[in-house]
């Protein structure tokens, strides 16, 4: 197999990632600017942090056993290596549809109404 094409396959793969990444991007960027122009308050539809990583530390204490005289897996992960655990939770939270936007997390339902709400409202300014 030829290690270059290889490669390039990979790029290519991280390049469409990449790409889509910043569609969603600029797709998130574009509700939160409607949102704001209809004058819709998005905290509503957001999940807050804290909440995230609860449900987070309990998947992660529930695929790992507690660690003997230790404690719980998930606060031992998050005290010994804060980088593998946030790293873990970033992708956790992607796997799980949650989407960013302005520092707000929202998962897919709460986005679709947030979405369906917006477009409400524009049809009331129409």
């Amino acid at each position: 197999m030829n290690t270059e094409n290889t490669e390039q396959n990979t790029q290519r793969i991280t390049t469409k990632q990449a790409i889509g990444h910043i569609r969603n991007l600029y797709i998130n960027d574009k509700i939160c600017a409607l949102a704001e122009i209809v004058g819709m308050d998005t905290d509503e539809y957001a999940t807050d942090e804290d909440d995230i990583e609860k449900r987070y530390n309990e998947m992660l204490d529930e695929c790992y056993e507690e660690v003997p005289g230790l404690g719980l897996y998930s606060k031992l992960l998050k005290d010994s290596s804060p980088t593998t655990y946030r790293c873990g939770f970033v992708d956790w939270i992607d796997s799980e549809g949650y989407a960013e936007i302005n520092g707000e997390n929202f998962d897919e339902s709460a986005l679709d109404d947030l979405m369906e709400a917006i477009a409400d409202a524009v049809q009331e300014l129409a």
